[in-house]
């Protein structure tokens, strides 16, 4: 499952963990949940953060 335009919005770095592949974001409701983060992603990211 992908993330909502707001919870992309709202992500912090500190939200994303490249080791295990995975985003922690809040989602509607102040709920918690984990999405997968896909190779391609990461590494436009790490790109994007440098």
């Amino acid at each position: 499952m992908g993330l909502r335009l707001q919870e992309l919005t709202d992500l912090k770095v500190s939200y994303v963990d490249f080791q295990k592949g995975i985003n922690k974001v809040r989602g509607k409701g102040q709920n918690k949940r984990q999405t997968n983060l896909p190779d391609e992603a990461a590494g436009a990211l790490r790109e994007y953060l440098l």
